[in-house]
């Protein structure tokens, strides 16, 4: 097995099928080390940055765990703590002077661009814990799932549902190198698609394009489903978006034959799982029947493993 070569997690447009075999196995490891076996602190007496520009549940909460676990304190900063955020000083100066204090640095923000800054300036590894454009800590975790799950990935068949966003972008660079058939369900002609979509889609075919994975976008939402081995779906309503009324009743009214319920999982292959990142609205994009369902849907088991994952995450960028 390769050497995990990367810097930083800042998207996984450079991931290939080795590298998430390494943050799979690393996970296990770590997990098993907190049960008990093998104690070690790779963090021990270090600090890890963790900036919020955006609400947080799971990643504030699994990072400062992470951290924790690994044995380093974690600090938290959003833009009114920083001087970046009333424009006194340049991300490049802050991302400098962050990185002397730190061996790492957490950002959950709303460009893409902006990670990229800190980046190239702070010296030290920088994840990505959300943008409008990626989530891939949120996927590598989405994926280990589906590993434990059913194991071997290549050839499994994920369909999205929803209103083309972050997790739909990820995904589309994420399942082609794993071999994953990944179908994208979403009303034709519809406005509020993310405009880099298919940027993302071509870039996840270029990187499977030796695996049998492949993208397909559907617009009828049976269809989209249809020979499903798990359907993911997400809020209609990204975090921070400014919408007028009536475009909220428009997206909700074109989206309402692509909520997840009961019908819709039928359509699926049988025992399909149901997959969400959370938070959910229950009762718009999915139904309390099928995210209670204690037999398929795995949104708590993704939530568990983003902890996981990302201390295996931290492990490696620092290893």
């Amino acid at each position: 097995m390769k050497d995990f070569n990367h810097e930083h997690l800042l998207t996984l447009a450079d991931f290939s099928s080795e590298d998430y075999s390494i943050v799979f196995k690393t996970t296990k490891e770590l997990r098993a080390k907190h049960a008990g076996k093998w104690p070690e602190y790779p963090l021990e007496h270090k600090l890890v940055t963790m900036i919020f520009e955006k609400r947080s549940t799971r990643t504030r909460i699994s990072f400062a765990n992470a951290v924790a676990q690994l044995g380093g304190q974690a600090i938290e900063l959003s833009e009114s703590n920083l001087h970046t955020g009333d424009g006194h000083e340049s991300i490049e100066d802050t991302a400098r002077t962050i990185g002397l204090y730190s061996v790492a640095i957490v950002i959950r923000c709303y460009e893409q661009s902006k990670i990229e800054a800190y980046a190239k300036h702070a010296g030290v590894p920088v994840i990505n814990g959300l943008t409008d454009d990626l989530h891939p800590c949120q996927i590598i975790a989405d994926l280990f799932t589906l590993h434990e799950t059913v194991g071997e990935l290549s050839g499994f068949r994920l369909a999205y549902i929803g209103r083309p966003n972050n997790i739909t972008n990820t995904l589309a660079l994420a399942c082609p190198p794993l071999g994953i058939e990944l179908s994208i369900g979403y009303p034709d002609n519809f406005p509020w698609v993310h405009k880099k979509l298919q940027d993302f889609i071509h870039a996840g075919r270029r990187n499977g394009a030796d695996r049998p994975g492949k993208i397909q976008i559907h617009h009828d939402p049976i269809e989209a489903v249809k020979d499903a081995d798990a359907i993911y779906t997400d809020t209609w309503f990204d975090t921070g978006t400014i919408l007028k009324d009536a475009e909220k009743v428009e997206i909700m009214n074109r989206m309402k034959p692509f909520q997840v319920n009961e019908q819709l999982m039928a359509s699926a292959n049988s025992g399909a799982y149901f997959m969400h990142c959370m938070p959910a609205e229950r009762g718009r994009e999915v139904t309390d029947e099928v995210i209670d369902n204690s037999k398929t849907s795995l949104i708590f088991k993704q939530a568990e493993n983003r902890l996981h994952v990302q201390k295996a995450v931290l492990a490696l960028l620092l290893s």
